[in-house]
């Protein structure tokens, strides 16, 4: 790993503009049939935390039958009875 402070080479906003320069020109490249856009280091993890954070965590029926049963036995609130819990 190298860590580098780029503001001792150029102005951190003209390395930020550079930057964001290649990353929309990278999303504009010309794509290979099939291919409907294209997604950078990050993108996927960003989207993933949106729709988790709009949506929960999904959870497998199987597993949430589990966790409901344990739930009936220590007496708390089943999962499927909470407003974010879907199955």
């Amino acid at each position: 790993m190298v860590a580098i402070d780029i503001a001792r080479f150029l102005p951190l906003a003209t390395f930020t503009a550079q930057v964001d320069r290649h990353v929309r020109d990278l999303r504009q490249s010309k794509r290979l049939p099939g291919v409907d856009e294209i997604r950078l280091p990050g993108d996927r993890r960003g989207q993933c935390r949106e729709e988790r954070l709009r949506d929960g965590v999904p959870i497998a029926r199987v597993l949430l039958a589990q966790l409901d049963k344990l739930a009936d036995e220590l007496k708390v609130k089943p999962l499927r009875e909470r407003p974010s819990a879907s199955g």
